[in-house]
């Protein structure tokens, strides 16, 4: 609806902003994984659902008027709301699975089924579930479903990176 039936510039606009997400996480992933190795995997885990309770909140909050501007900022915001979380959770399948590679490679396996399945899955149910209530309701439940990572789900999980195993902070490629 944004842009009236003009998919080229809907096009346009989804490639720049994929650039923009990219650029991004050129620059921020080396420091994300540098600030794993010196604080823990622990921290990081809480950077997406945190920008993504904001970001999806603020999308349920606000008006249809800012959505538009708001799915940039989170587009362009993917390495904190996706990429951080994927990358502490591989470090740490590192650290628990380190001695085993069988095992580290299962794990692995399994949780990078998680994207194509929910990708399949996920826009079936918004899609029903906004042509019965709105667009509304879908970003609600991801909003809970956020906060629950955030506040149940993230706080029970075990830093797996002892203190005596973490490294100085290097920026850039250590």
């Amino acid at each position: 609806q944004h842009f009236a039936g003009d998919f080229t510039a809907q096009a346009r606009m989804m490639t720049n902003l994929g650039l923009v997400s990219s650029v991004t996480g050129f620059f921020v992933k080396p420091i994300l994984a540098s600030m794993t190795d010196c604080f823990g995997r622990k921290p990081l885990m809480f950077s997406s659902p945190i920008a993504n309770v904001l970001l999806t909140g603020g999308m349920v909050l606000c008006p249809r008027s800012l959505w538009t501007t708001i799915l940039a900022a989170r587009y362009c915001c993917s390495p904190l709301t996706y990429e951080a979380q994927m990358l502490a959770r591989q470090a740490a399948m590192g650290d628990m699975f380190s001695g085993d590679s069988k095992r580290l490679g299962r794990h692995l396996a399994r949780m990078s089924m998680v994207w194509p399945v929910s990708s399949i899955f996920c826009p079936i149910i918004s899609g029903f579930l906004t042509s019965r209530f709105g667009l509304r309701l879908p970003l609600t439940i991801a909003t809970i479903l956020y906060a629950v990572n955030l506040f149940i789900v993230v706080p029970r999980v075990p830093e797996s990176l002892p203190r005596e195993n973490r490294k100085p902070f290097v920026l850039g490629m250590g």
